[in-house]
């Protein structure tokens, strides 16, 4: 499925010639195998566009000063993990991605909660994969389904 753009410093980036690309044009978007293999020869990230069913739940700040998850991701994460999700480490490494799907219409809803340091993307976002964390529930995560996350090597988790 072609869901995938590659970037560089989370800008959208067509790696191979360095010109920046526009996420939301379909015509940009690749498979995920394709954009691992332009990070494979060219550096950079991969990341995901949010669509086609899909949500993404990003926590910034979300490590206390031990590295630990701080209140506020601890809840969320609590309250994910009872539904079929995929929890990784942002590249930052200061945060969390939880990613999730849906079906029907997605609720209405605000995109940011500043005070809370989260965003919840539903649509039309591109999202810089992370890593996974010890925390993700690779049980629940194996009926997912999520065509992007296929080259997680689940032997190792």
């Amino acid at each position: 499925m072609k869901q995938y753009i590659n970037s560089r410093e989370k800008i959208p980036t067509d790696l191979a010639t360095g010109v920046n690309v526009d996420h939301l044009n379909p015509d940009n978007w690749l498979t995920y195998d394709a954009a691992c293999g332009n990070v494979v020869l060219n550096g950079g990230e991969v990341s995901c566009i949010v669509t086609n069913g899909y949500w993404c739940l990003d926590i910034d700040h979300a490590l206390d000063p031990a590295g630990l998850p701080n209140d506020i991701s601890r809840t969320l994460i609590a309250l994910c993990i009872h539904f079929p999700v995929y929890i990784e480490l942002s590249r930052s490494r200061t945060g969390f991605h939880i990613w999730g799907r849906y079906s029907g219409d997605f609720p209405t809803h605000k995109k940011k909660n500043t005070p809370l340091h989260i965003e919840l993307y539903s649509e039309l976002r591109h999202i810089v994969l992370g890593e996974i964390t010890p925390i993700t529930p690779i049980s629940k995560f194996r009926g997912f389904g999520v065509p992007f996350f296929s080259g997680l090597d689940y032997g190792t988790m």
